[in-house]
């Protein structure tokens, strides 16, 4: 919308691409103390243009601190991760290199659009060696499992079974129109699946939450939250 009314070159609409790319980055798997007090640094402001791009919206406050909630919850989560996350600019690079395939994508429910890798690398530069798209598997999804597919929070973690192999992946990109959707692993692939595909894992079992919360979870979700509250905390 900033692209639209200011055009895409304008300070505003590249601060809110990049706030963008770092809050991706923020939820990613933080291994390292120097990681971790980046993030903390970045937060406040990161929330700041978040709340900046919602009100230019209109979204009622109620709306906005949903959002806020779960950027908190992705952030904790990525404090506690044991795995590595994908760096920052691994990660701008495939979501620059994806951002254009919506296009060819539809809405139709019916089946997957072939996204083939050879493909998209031709037309995103996006390295097909380290994408896999995943277009077949899982089971006809419900209507609730299609809305959770839908609504799957960035920053989640997720077990995703491929060929009998476990895989610890995280959720870390949604398309514009929510179509397309990425999981990366710590081992650097990435995973690229269209929301019906999505469902259909979510509903036969091949893609699950990973929902142990520890209590340091939990500890840091109430520290981000008094954060997010009183950034002048940070400057105590």
């Amino acid at each position: 919308m900033a692209a639209v009314r200011r055009g895409p070159q304008h300070e505003q609409t590249l601060r809110y691409k990049q706030a963008a790319a770092d809050l991706l980055w923020s939820v990613s798997a933080k291994s390292t103390r120097a990681e971790r007090s980046r993030v903390v640094q970045q937060l406040p402001g990161l929330l700041q243009s978040l709340r900046e791009g919602m009100n230019s919206l209109a979204m009622p406050t109620s709306v906005q601190d949903g959002h806020i909630k779960v950027i908190n919850d992705a952030v904790m989560q990525a404090f506690v991760s044991r795995t590595e996350g994908i760096s920052p600019d691994m990660l701008e690079g495939l979501v620059r290199g994806l951002a254009g395939l919506e296009g060819v994508v539809t809405n139709d429910a019916d089946g997957d659009v072939m996204l083939d890798p050879g493909l998209i690398e031709l037309m995103s530069g996006v390295d097909a060696a380290m994408l896999e798209v995943i277009a077949s598997g899982g089971t006809n999804p419900s209507k609730s499992v299609l809305g959770w597919a839908e609504e799957l929070d960035l920053g989640s973690w997720f077990v995703l079974e491929r060929s009998s192999v476990m895989i610890q992946v995280q959720y870390v990109w949604r398309s514009h129109r929510g179509q397309l959707h990425l999981f990366t692993s710590s081992a650097g692939k990435s995973y690229l699946v269209q929301t019906r595909r999505l469902a259909s894992y979510l509903q036969g079992g091949l893609l699950v939450p990973v929902e142990d919360e520890a209590l340091t979870v939990r500890a840091t979700r109430v520290a981000l939250a008094k954060l997010d509250a009183d950034p002048k905390r940070l400057l105590g």
